[in-house]
């Protein structure tokens, strides 16, 4: 605005502040009538998306429903059908709890707050120490500093080591387990649902093991701590809720286990569910010889060497 700043000079007191009044004046003028356009076509947006929003969650409980009552299916027995539409309600309600655990894990893991410990002082001074999983060990990698005197025993390295190692292969088995328990549940082979069942057992054990070398590992340090009396040594020690997450992610994954398991059985003959579980449950011969291929291929030897004996002919694998 060049008209301003000739009318008011800056070296003028009154006249930069009148500067900046007619700057304010000039932007609101410009903003304002902006804002005011923004206002008007805001609920317009908001109607938009929360449309969206409403459209996706229709199509996604729709899809939902297909998937778990079996919607254009062939039923063969409706005893049987039953059976398993109350299972597969139960192996989606266990999905979506197995996705609530890991998300409980994850902000354990990043928590320090697994295990509060006591740490008495040769001076009878006492504090309170936070402990954790993957928190605690990546504060001192690759190796722990040398003037914490609670950190010198040699063995305490390999158990941080080996929380942090198994604390991310549980979270990537946990992962892997979900993702194959929809696979599952959109694919009616029982063996994806016995591979299911088998990751989530492998993840709950995972969770267990973190948690039991979290506890090794201070027991370490407390006998660590009554052969040297000079350092510091281990009063009580308490567990947090980062703990009580863990476990409760250790508990949802193998009751899930339980339940895929339990779902993973055949469905044969007349017994099975709908027609499309029979077929899918068909025993599958793997042998060479069983193959299509392999019994044209043989017809059309067996014809060649019954028309000329002489000749042999080899066909490739």
């Amino acid at each position: 605005h060049p008209v301003v700043n000739d009318l008011y000079p800056k070296k003028n007191k009154i006249g930069r502040i009148n500067l900046l009044c007619e700057r304010h004046v000039f932007a609101c003028a410009i903003l304002i009538p902006k804002f005011q356009n923004f206002l008007f076509l805001l609920p317009n947006r908001i109607n938009r998306v929360s449309l969206i929003f409403t459209n996706l969650f229709i199509e996604l409980t729709d899809q939902t429903r297909q998937l778990v009552h079996l919607e254009g299916c062939h039923v063969v027995s409706r005893r049987a059908y039953r059976r398993i539409v109350f299972e597969r309600r139960l192996m989606l309600i266990s999905v979506l709890c197995c996705s609530l655990a890991v998300i409980f894990f994850v902000v354990a893991v990043g928590t320090i707050s697994w295990a509060f410990v006591e740490v008495i002082q040769p001076n009878n001074a006492s504090f309170v120490l936070q402990l954790g999983v993957w928190a605690t060990w990546i504060r001192h990698f690759p190796r722990p500093p040398e003037d914490r005197p609670r950190l010198k025993d040699q063995d305490l390295p390999h158990y941080h080591r080996a929380q942090a190692a198994l604390s991310s292969m549980a979270i990537g088995l946990m992962i892997l387990s979900i993702y194959v328990a929809v696979c599952s549940l959109k694919y009616h082979r029982y063996m994806y649902k016995r591979l299911a069942a088998g990751v989530m057992f492998l993840s709950a054990m995972c969770i267990l093991a973190t948690i039991q070398i979290l506890i090794y590992s201070i027991e370490e340090w407390s006998a660590y701590s009554d052969d040297h009396k000079s350092v510091d040594y281990v009063g009580a020690t308490t567990y947090g809720v980062s703990t009580t997450l863990a476990y409760v992610a250790a508990v949802t994954f193998f009751v899930s286990s339980v339940i895929f398991l339990i779902g993973g059985r055949k469905h044969k003959g007349l017994m099975a569910a709908t027609q499309e579980f029979e077929v899918e449950d068909r025993p599958v011969n793997l042998s060479k010889q069983d193959r299509p291929c392999m019994q044209v291929k043989r017809k059309v030897a067996v014809r060649l060497n019954t028309d000329t004996k002489t000749s042999m002919l080899t066909f490739p694998h």
